[in-house]
């Protein structure tokens, strides 16, 4: 299994069961960040596992479906 892949399986787990420990760990430990449309700057890795908590309380049904990948 390619990096690519690894990390496809990862992200379509966080879609289908999202958790704000499964969102952290998408992200580099030393130079992971997250910049969303309607944020004004980036997250750091370590600010991501708050964001993440407080979006699911806003939408708890918030799932998503891999259906194609581009690079």
């Amino acid at each position: 299994m390619t990096d690519v892949q690894r990390f496809l399986a990862r992200f379509a787990d966080f879609g289908g069961s999202p958790d704000p420990v499964k969102y952290e760990d998408l992200f580099d430990p030393v130079d992971g960040t997250v910049l969303h449309p309607g944020m004004t700057a980036p997250l750091h890795r370590d600010q991501v596992r708050a964001y993440m908590t407080t979006y699911l309380a806003g939408v708890p049904e918030f799932r998503f479906e891999i259906v194609e990948w581009a690079e």
